[in-house]
């Protein structure tokens, strides 16, 4: 699984316990099973059968099975096969969750304001030369 280890202590510190990973990656919800998470489901962007996951375009996915904690979200802005990311970014803010952490390498689209433009706000962060992480919270 790659993923940063800040976002197993941000689980803990803000009682993350539902999480919809997305896009799945495969074996990374065991991991997240594993570290505190009681209740998840994976979004795949191609078609699956396994545990706790369906397939779901995140242009237009809307979450199910709910309440939920949080949105995990890994490498959806940096990469291009997944679609417009202005879309996702919107469709993601819209959801009715509490926390969405994200994983990330910098890239030219600024999802953030997207985020702030559907009241959320940044919570926490950690860079590295690579890298963002972040857990957002809706703004009060």
């Amino acid at each position: 699984m790659a993923t940063h280890p800040i976002i197993f202590e941000w689980i803990q510190k803000y009682g993350i316990t539902s999480l919809l990973n997305t896009p799945c990656g495969g074996s990374d919800c065991d991991v997240f099973l594993q570290n505190g998470i009681k209740h998840i489901l994976g979004v795949n962007l191609g078609s699956t059968s396994t545990l706790y996951h369906v397939d779901g375009d995140l242009v237009s996915w809307k979450p199910i099975g709910g309440p939920w904690d949080a949105a995990y979200v890994n490498c959806i802005f940096c990469t291009t096969a997944t679609g417009d990311k202005k879309t996702i970014a919107q469709n993601m803010a819209s959801w009715p969750i509490r926390h969405i952490l994200i994983y990330d390498t910098f890239t030219d689209y600024r999802w953030q304001e997207d985020f702030i433009a559907a009241g959320w706000q940044i919570l926490d962060a950690h860079q590295s030369d690579a890298s963002v992480v972040e857990i957002w919270g809706r703004a009060a």
